[in-house]
Parts: structure tokens; sequence; C-alpha cells
């Protein structure tokens, strides 16, 4: 009876008439509301003869364009979402990296001179920075097409000491080593792939329509991950192990 009745209604709208009523349930749609297309099409074939082409024309037209409004909102919002996350970690990043020479414990001039074996001991808990392990309060979230990305926040939340601003890890001579609060000691490839392949099945990843869903790690991601962390950590050859290897003696 309903559908009757709207279909009598119809066949006496002027085109404004139509337009003004479509415009409200266009509205509802940019509101949540559903898609009436297929219904207004239908209306404007009991319209007056002369309009029906004109109207339906507009129908597919005003639709289509709220259709491609909430596609592009919904593409935004999925992006904002993505990177959302990432915000903190850039404005961390950007403080601790900024002065590239003051970020690395690597460096000669950072190092303090020579001194007895007594006066070492006194001091040792100065001139070596404890390192203090960091887990992520929350699952990281990580792009499994960006493995450089990834490896910079896997740097920021497992190898960082925050006290001395200090990374934890780093490659010399095609091998890893890390701080293991004491002094630098050398990681063999089974062992960095395997704290790869656990730090990369903690993290997240966002997936279609927005979802955080785990990351799922595949042996590219792993491959991926563990060259980016050789070229975010490498040092030069020519950097000599006196000037990053703990106080001279």
């Amino acid at each position: 009876m309903q559908e009757q009745r709207e279909r009598s209604e119809a066949a006496r709208l002027s085109k404004t008439e139509f337009a003004q009523r479509m415009a409200k349930d266009v509205d509802a749609r940019r509101r949540g509301g559903p898609n009436l297309q297929a219904k207004y099409l239908a209306l404007a074939e009991q319209l007056p003869e002369e309009i029906v082409a004109e109207c339906k024309e507009k129908v597919i037209e005003v639709w289509g364009k709220v259709e491609e409004e909430l596609a592009r909102r919904r593409r935004d919002e999925t992006a904002a979402k993505e990177t959302a996350d990432f915000a903190e970690l850039r404005r961390r990043m950007k403080r601790r990296f900024a002065e590239e020479r003051e970020a690395s414990s690597f460096l000669p001039a950072k190092q303090p001179a020579a001194e007895n074996e007594e006066q070492s001991s006194e001091k040792g808990q100065e001139i070596a920075p404890t390192l203090v392990p960091v887990s992520p309060r929350e699952a990281l979230l990580l792009n499994p097409r960006a493995p450089y990305d990834n490896a910079q926040k896997l740097i920021t939340e497992y190898h960082w000491h925050t006290g001395q601003r200090v990374r934890t890890l780093q490659h010399y001579q095609r091998d890893f080593w890390k701080w293991d609060g004491t002094h630098w000691v050398q990681v063999d490839d089974d062992t960095a792939r395997s704290d790869v392949w656990k730090q990369l099945d903690c993290a997240d990843k966002i997936v279609s329509g927005g979802k955080r869903e785990r990351f799922e790690p595949k042996p590219d991601h792993v491959n991926g991950t563990m060259d980016a962390l050789r070229g975010a950590t490498s040092l030069p050859k020519s950097t000599l192990m006196p000037g990053w290897f703990g106080p001279a003696s």
C-alpha cells in the first residue's frame, strides 16, 4: 500500500519537488543511511513522461557523487588510522635523531679519556650506560610494505637507551653488535633473525577497512627487515673499535 501511495504521489511531482524529496535521503545517506538510488530510479519512472529521462539522469548523477564522497571519506579515515600510531613515534625519533653525532654512542668524541684501573672501577657506572630493555606497551603498528620504516620502529622500541640517547644495536663489518648492559657483544645471524621473527610476530598491521590485525610475518618480511636493520645501524669500516667499544684502556 505504501509503495502504491508513493507511486501515486510521484506521478504528481514536479522536478523541483522530486529533487527536494531525494535530497533528504541523500543527506541521510551521508550520515550513514541506506543507498536509495534504486528506489528513486523506480519513482522517476512514475513521474510525468516529459521529465522522466531528465530525473533518472539526475538520480544516477546525485547518488553516484554521494557514493564517491563516502568512498573518499572511508579511504581518508583508513589512512588516518594507519598513520595515527606513527605520529608519536615520529616526534620521538625527531628528538632522538635530530643531531646525528649526539645520537650515537659510537663516536670517539663521546668516550672518556683513558684512566688508571682504580679510577675506571670507581667511575664505571657513570661511563657505561646500563641497558634498559624496552618492551612495547602495546603491539607496534607496522607496514608489511615498508621494511625500513619497520626497522626504525623496532630500533626505537627494542634497541634504544632513552636516558643515554644511545642506540643499543649496531652493524659493524658484517656483524650485529648489541649492548648487554656493560659492554658490546657480537650477535650471530641466527640469533638476530630469531629476534626479528619474534618482534614482528608481536606486531600488528592495518588491513582493509581500517581493522587492526596481527602482523603474521613471513620469510620475506624477516629478510626485508634484516636488510633494513643492517642499513639503519651500519657503521663504516673506518670506525675503529676503541672509538665505540667502551672506554679506552
